[in-house]
């Protein structure tokens, strides 16, 4: 018999687990999005069109960005945060930067197949990541603190939230597409399709 002690250890480390595989899935998942070259999610979507003004890897933007929404959230509502937000703000950035040099060389660009793949992985590295439950990652405690401050549901709060970050990135430069369509509304569902299967059909991520 495994004593309560030893019971919430196995669930920290299978928290861990979640949140930093969860976050380098999501990271896998981004970059075959930008690589397929067919539009992206909207934080994609204003790191891009800031890239082309200021000269930084795509993975280091994301990692200011990130941080910079965690830092607006943290003064929101502390409680929305914890270590996973930070490892999911670090560890996606550092994941494209990891795998772009070889992604480049070895991924067709331009391919819908390519990015339907990455909107599958990032989906389900989200999933994962949320199943750890050690925090909100970046946009999603953005659209919490969103829905506090203006007092709204938190799906509209996430479309002005969207909808912000690609209207800002449009007007720096960059493109929209398909694959923008795709984040906005297809996403959401897959997340909670994954969220779904990863409860009913996998024993070793269920924390409670």
């Amino acid at each position: 018999m495994i004593k309560k002690g030893g019971l919430s250890k196995i669930k920290r480390i299978k928290s861990l687990v979640l949140t930093i595989s969860g976050s380098i899935l999501a990271g896998i998942g981004i970059e075959l999005i930008v690589l397929a070259n067919h539009g992206v999610d909207s934080l994609s979507t204003l790191i891009l069109g800031i890239m082309t003004h200021v000269n930084l890897e795509f993975g280091t933007w994301s990692q200011i960005l990130s941080i910079i929404y965690l830092i607006i959230s943290f003064s929101v509502n502390r409680k929305i945060l914890g270590i996973g937000s930070l490892l999911n703000a670090l560890l996606i950035g550092q994941t494209v930067k990891w795998i772009d040099p070889f992604f480049r060389k070895s991924i067709a660009a331009n391919s819908y197949f390519v990015m339907f793949l990455g909107f599958v992985i990032m989906a389900f590295g989200t999933s994962m990541y949320l199943k750890g439950n050690l925090g909100s990652g970046p946009m999603e405690a953005m659209m919490y603190s969103l829905s506090q401050l203006l007092r709204m549901d938190m799906a509209i709060s996430r479309i002005i939230l969207d909808a912000f970050n690609v209207m800002v990135g449009v007007i720096l430069g960059a493109t929209f597409g398909i694959g923008s369509v795709l984040a906005i509304l297809g996403l959401g569902p897959m997340i909670k399709m994954f969220n779904v299967l990863l409860n009913k059909k996998f024993y070793f991520v269920k924390l409670k």
